[in-house]
């Protein structure tokens, strides 16, 4: 509805397009992260063999190492990928971002300790620097985007519409 509502209220059809695009890659991202809260978290007597992360741990160890990746990251992009085009970056973080759910999908059927891999390790490559690397090198360039296809005059509104459709 609010993708049909911006070819009828926005005055370029380009503006909608861009929000079509946005929601169809956020549907192509398949995250269960906030389902698997409880898994992550889980003492030993109520999920034995689990992750069993602290909450310290989940919460801000992961919250800085997330950080540190966003922060590398755009420094990365702007060394190699600035004078890209924007399909380009948009079709391979588009990829990348919709295979992502495979990390925790592999922990929860626990394949990465049949192959050795300790969860914090494997949850910290996977579930927060590879995401959050993705999610960097998607915003980066999608919010790029927005600021490019606003009409004069409405920049604020425009913005407003496709950031909140993003």
């Amino acid at each position: 509805c609010v993708v049909g509502g911006g070819y009828v209220a926005m005055p370029h059809p380009i503006i909608a397009r861009v929000a079509l695009y946005q929601t169809l890659t956020a549907l192509s991202r398949v995250s269960f992260s906030s389902a698997l809260d409880y898994f992550f978290t889980a003492a030993p007597d109520c999920l034995p063999g689990g992750p069993n992360f602290s909450n310290t741990f989940y919460i801000t160890t992961t919250g800085l190492i997330g950080t540190a990746a966003a922060f590398i990251t755009s420094f990365f992009y702007q060394a190699f990928m600035s004078d890209w085009k924007y399909r380009n970056v948009l079709l391979i973080t588009t990829v990348l971002s919709a295979t992502g759910g495979i990390f925790d999908f592999i922990i929860v059927k626990r394949w990465n300790i049949a192959i050795g891999i300790p969860d914090v390790i494997f949850f910290i490559i996977g579930d927060d620097v590879i995401h959050t690397i993705v999610e960097m090198l998607y915003w980066i360039p999608s919010s790029s985007m927005i600021s490019k296809v606003c009409p004069k005059g409405m920049e604020a509104c425009t913005y407003a519409y496709l950031a909140g459709v993003s």
